[in-house]
């Protein structure tokens, strides 16, 4: 159901409420090395090969693949023993994705194992492998890059969530989420995507960022199947606005209005499954 929908609602148009979306930035703090201070007090980008990535690659490689294409310096200081082989002071940075018209690009890979009992035969195949350009001013949680490289590689739109728990048989299906920052990297050929040594030679294990859960919009999830983590999980699709598991209507923030702004945090409801 579009979002339109709404407008021939009475008992919704009677309570607007902003529609559930993505956050436009997203902070963590992180250790890394004294050597990196001056590139980061310049504002130079990680994508530079300019950054000295050998001191400390592993670390650099993962914010990157978790989205955060600019780090800024918090000030903070501690001692430490040793660090992955760096000795001495290091410094707390934070890092923040912020807005920009640069292109950055993406190869986004949905692999899904397989285990087949009693034999314990173990397979994996490949459901998505493309690649993306992305600029900076847009929302890319995990979950809505996987819907847009969905969307980009089947033509097809998607719901994607966290992975909280096994699914049962709820029909949702699971999947580990790869993202390669390597823009020369080239996705898999679709007649490899079952091919066990293909896989393998062409997916880094490093680029695997977490397990997601999968479900197609008219798909039509059982309350008696569907499992209690995913009743209120945030399945996104690729504008990055949240939808109901079960009935596929945009999720909203709802509070009476005499409650404090303090309610922004609280849980986004589907006005169609969820309203008293």
């Amino acid at each position: 159901m579009d979002q339109e929908s709404d407008r021939d609602d009475p008992g919704i148009a009677a309570d607007q409420r902003p529609v559930g979306r993505a956050p436009y930035s997203s902070t963590r703090t992180v250790w890394l090395p004294d050597e990196w201070a001056v590139y980061i007090a310049n504002g130079d980008d990680p994508e530079s090969p300019d950054w000295p990535t050998e001191l400390c690659d592993e670390e650099l490689r993962r914010l990157r693949l978790e989205g955060f294409d600019v780090v800024t310096c918090t000030d903070r200081t501690r001692e430490l023993g040793e660090y992955r082989g760096i000795a001495g002071t290091m410094r707390a940075y934070e890092a923040l994705r912020t807005g920009g018209d640069d292109t950055v690009v993406r190869r986004v890979t949905l692999v899904q194992d397989h285990v087949r009992l009693p034999a314990r035969e173990y397979t994996r195949q490949v459901l998505l492998d493309v690649k993306l350009d992305l600029t900076r001013t847009e929302s890319q949680p995990l979950e809505r890059l996987v819907a847009r490289a969905w969307r980009a590689g089947h033509g097809s739109p998607l719901r994607v969530a966290l992975a909280c728990g096994h699914v049962g048989d709820s029909g949702l299906e699971r999947a580990w989420a790869h993202i390669d920052i390597d823009p020369a990297a080239s996705p898999l050929v679709r007649n490899a995507w079952s091919d066990g040594a293909a896989i393998r030679t062409s997916i880094d294990a490093r680029n695997c960022i977490a397990q997601v859960v999968l479900k197609q919009p008219d798909a039509v999830i059982a309350e008696t199947v569907l499992p209690a983590a995913y009743r209120t999980a945030a399945f996104y699709d690729d504008e990055g606005q949240v939808r109901c598991v079960r009935c596929d209507h945009l999720k909203r923030m709802t509070a009476p209005d005499s409650e404090p702004p303090s309610w922004l945090g609280r849980p986004l409801e589907c006005p169609n499954c969820e309203r008293p």
